[in-house]
């Protein structure tokens, strides 16, 4: 008798997407699964399991530009030459830090609270609609730099 899979727990979020919280999510933000003693990024098992065997040369891209999403509908097959253009038309591509980027899902003042707060990340996760990784990188001085110096 085989090991039994653990169940898949996502939430959605008000774009549509399912953000994982029942698996390991890695320092990039992508929800992890373990199959055949490795691991992967669980939006592929998700993209294979739902739509079939990946290409070789393959990634399998997020519509929704959101690592932690699972929604099958916001993945789509792509070269490596495919998803830098399509980050480089959702001008994705900046090295721009805390709201500056204007893909910051979190204010200043969100970023000082969290690292105030005692609560589980998961929590502050769940609360910030960010992933958790997030919420770690910006406690563990990762994320949101300037701010972290300002604040201790």
């Amino acid at each position: 008798m085989g090991r039994q899979r653990r169940p898949i727990e996502y939430y959605v979020d008000s774009n549509n997407c399912h953000i994982c919280t029942s698996h390991f999510i890695n320092n990039d933000g992508y929800p992890q699964v373990r199959r055949n003693g490795k691991l992967y990024n669980l939006h592929r098992y998700i993209y294979e399991e739902r739509f079939g065997d990946i290409p070789t040369g393959m990634l399998v891209c997020h519509k929704c530009d959101n690592p932690a999403c699972i929604n099958p509908e916001h993945l789509w097959l792509g070269t490596f030459v495919d998803n830098m253009a399509d980050k480089i038309q959702k001008r994705r591509q900046s090295g721009a830090k805390g709201m500056k980027n204007f893909n910051a899902k979190l204010t200043e003042s969100d970023v000082l609270a969290i690292i105030a707060s005692q609560r589980p990340r998961k929590e502050l996760a769940k609360d910030y609609k960010v992933v958790q990784s997030h919420i770690s990188m910006i406690k563990c001085g990762l994320r949101w730099k300037h701010l972290i110096r300002k604040s201790r």
